[in-house]
């Protein structure tokens, strides 16, 4: 009896030291829980920008686990007025150890810094959810300084 009993409990999924296997609800098993790494973390800086001239700047993603990363939305979901786009993507599969680059434009249509907001949802478990901050700025204005006299 005992030996049915092991077998049973090892075709219900027990395994040797940690009892019964369990997957989050949340999580497709199949699917897998991937990890993320975006470049930059926090903000995606665009300096320097001259009005009504478009200037592209790249966001990384990188699958950082063991299993695939999926990416289901990234997506500009703060434009700034109109002022950042993002060709938005969905159902994003990265092996690990891929990285997908996805082109950030700003246009700023005066010389008004803007701010902006790019949202990613995969199925990282740390972090379904991650935003990625935009801003822009214009270039400087000429002063007429040089530097090279005393104030």
């Amino acid at each position: 009896m005992p030996t049915a009993f092991l077998l049973v409990a090892l075709l219900a999924g027990c395994h040797g030291d940690t009892g019964f296997s369990t997957t989050p609800d949340d999580v497709d098993p199949a699917e897998g829980n991937g990890q993320i790494e975006v470049t930059p973390p926090d903000t995606l800086v665009f300096i320097d920008l001259e009005p009504t001239i478009p200037k592209s700047l790249i966001l990384l993603v990188t699958s950082v686990g063991d299993d695939n990363l999926t990416l289901y939305s990234v997506r500009v979901t703060d434009s700034g007025s109109g002022v950042f786009h993002l060709e938005e993507k969905n159902d994003i599969v990265l092996q690990p150890g891929d990285t997908r680059e996805f082109p950030v434009t700003a246009i700023l249509p005066d010389a008004n810094p803007a701010e902006g907001m790019v949202r990613i949802e995969c199925n990282d478990p740390d972090g379904a959810t991650l935003y990625v901050g935009l801003q822009g700025s214009a270039a400087s204005a000429d002063t007429g300084d040089t530097g090279d006299t005393a104030p």
